[in-house]
């Protein structure tokens, strides 16, 4: 790497970090921005293969690796399968299974 670019990245991870204290942000690495990128994509229904592409990445497991499972993609997928977002019991005259010993 040229120092210049070396000077540029060390400015550019410097201000990242004030930006992060002035927002009252805890440190974070300058990486971490792209799990947070993956995870707001996802929760905005962004398909994968449209994550993979805006971030670059050869293959559509990274958006598995990079993109968190978070409590608005839980509410979602109990939205669309008709159910409110809590856990529920046994609806429907269940009952649990017994073992013989």
């Amino acid at each position: 790497m040229r120092l210049g670019l070396l000077h540029y990245l060390e400015f550019a991870m410097d201000r990242f970090q004030k930006l992060l204290k002035d927002s009252n942000i805890a440190r974070h690495r300058f990486h971490d921005l792209r799990h947070t990128a993956a995870t707001l994509l996802a929760v905005q229904g962004v398909h994968s293969r449209a994550i993979q592409a805006v971030l670059g990445w050869d293959q559509v497991a990274m958006v598995d690796r990079y993109a968190h499972f978070v409590n608005e993609m839980r509410k979602e997928a109990a939205t669309k399968m008709g159910r409110d977002s809590k856990p529920r019991g046994c609806q429907h005259g269940c009952q649990t299974a017994r073992t013989e010993s």
